[in-house]
């Protein structure tokens, strides 16, 4: 699509803090000049490709890198085998070079005495599987303890910081079926253990660790029960809270550590209907919250606690494929940051065609267009910190060019213009 009527005419210049800037006219031969320093007023200039849609991820916080990981699942193209990191204001893709392979409905968790994400089960094209897998922000590595559980997916991890344990629950097992056995990894091999009481056989559940509380809890799943346990590493004790929500599979819970409270968001009810109502649980009774705004309703999708930030990351789910990213501050859900890959900025909204950003960041994929104003007026970035283009601005859909980047702050490899 032709944006602009002349490559003459449009011309984008991005400076850093104060400059001075040629600016093209409407004439290949006339020139004036612009003198300013940005403010910064604006804000940052954020663009940024997200991870595709999916459901059945797994996510979890690693606390010594301030870092949201996630891995796997199932999106619209089949299976996945990505790992992403979201540092709270937008995603990464990593690409270590040995990973799991790609599956989906499996279980991670942050274990945060020996500082890795430990990974394990899910359900790939050749079946479940029953491998332990460690990342630590920059490799995968397969582990292979003495003894495991066996293959299984759509089970439930939690790190039990208090004893240094990963505790799993239950699954469905092509061997064995539904499971409402309790394993422990500490990091060497998992063991199995045998609480005199248990939850029934279940999967697509929810599990915490309540570190207040040094209890894991766990909730419903497709047993239909609305059921609330709580596992002290010895024994397993249902409770009866006075207040529930309804029976549900495939929701997501996670503790927040700074409240004190499990929270709990969507999934589906015992009726198939997909649900998007906002939980709390103190240790003693489950209360429903009434945010103004609320993600749209879903299932399968993954919630990891930001304890730098002290925000609850939601992402993904079923069955629109959700790509979304929501935070929850215990009082708000919030949708953080714009995400598209080919946005259009009305300069409209800015007559003068003068922008005033802190930074500036359009990532590899993304490709930047405008629309023009009556007035024809010249676009003009102004930066007071970084500026990385490696995507693509779209001046004339013809003969792109862009005016100048100060030296020392172009993106590595240049910028990218769409010609």
């Amino acid at each position: 699509m032709k944006t602009f009527h002349s490559v003459y005419r449009y011309i984008a210049v991005l400076c850093f803090g104060i400059c001075t800037v040629g600016l093209l006219s409407a004439t290949a031969s006339a020139q004036t000049t612009f003198n300013s320093g940005s403010t910064g007023a604006d804000g940052a200039l954020v663009f940024y490709t997200p991870p595709s849609g999916r459901h059945a991820h797994a996510m979890a916080y690693d606390v010594a890198r301030q870092q949201v990981i996630l891995f796997g699942g199932y999106g619209a193209s089949g299976l996945d085998d990505d790992t992403w990191e979201w540092n709270n204001t937008r995603w990464t893709l990593k690409n270590p070079i040995t990973r799991p392979s790609a599956r989906y409905e499996h279980a991670m968790v942050y274990d945060s005495t020996r500082q890795v994400m430990v990974l394990f089960g899910g359900i790939g094209t050749s079946g479940d599987f029953n491998d332990t897998w460690e990342y630590d922000g920059t490799t995968w590595t397969l582990k292979t303890p003495a003894n495991s559980p066996d293959p299984r997916y759509s089970h439930t991890m939690v790190y039990d910081a208090a004893r240094q344990r990963v505790v799993l629950f239950g699954g469905l097992s092509s061997s064995t079926g539904y499971g409402n056995d309790t394993w422990e990894y500490d990091g060497t091999t998992w063991t199995q253990r045998t609480p005199a009481t248990t939850p029934s056989v279940r999967t697509d559940h929810a599990m915490v660790y309540d570190a207040a509380r040094q209890r894991v809890v766990l909730f419903s799943g497709n047993n239909n029960v609305n059921d609330t346990w709580e596992y002290d590493g010895t024994t397993w004790t249902q409770r009866t809270p006075a207040t529930s929500p309804t029976a549900r599979s495939a929701h997501a819970m996670v503790y927040d550590a700074a409240r004190q409270r499990v929270v709990l968001f969507g999934g589906y009810n015992s009726s198939g209907v997909y649900v998007n109502d906002t939980w709390e649980y103190d240790g003693t009774t489950w209360t429903q919250r009434t945010p103004a705004t609320s993600p749209p309703e879903r299932y399968s999708h993954t919630m990891a606690y930001d304890s730098i930030h002290q925000a609850i990351v939601l992402f993904g789910g079923c069955c629109n494929v959700f790509n979304d990213t929501w935070l929850w501050n215990g009082t708000t859900w919030s949708a953080p940051v714009q995400t598209q890959t080919s946005p259009v900025i009305g300069m409209s909204t800015r007559p003068d065609g003068i922008w005033h950003y802190t930074t500036i960041d359009i990532p590899a994929g993304v490709k930047v267009s405008f629309k023009s104003n009556p007035a024809n007026t010249p676009v003009v970035w102004l930066a007071t910190g970084a500026v990385h283009i490696a995507g693509e601005i779209d001046l004339d859909g013809v003969n792109a060019s862009y005016g100048s980047v100060d030296p020392g702050n172009e993106a590595p490899g240049g910028p990218g213009f769409l010609g």
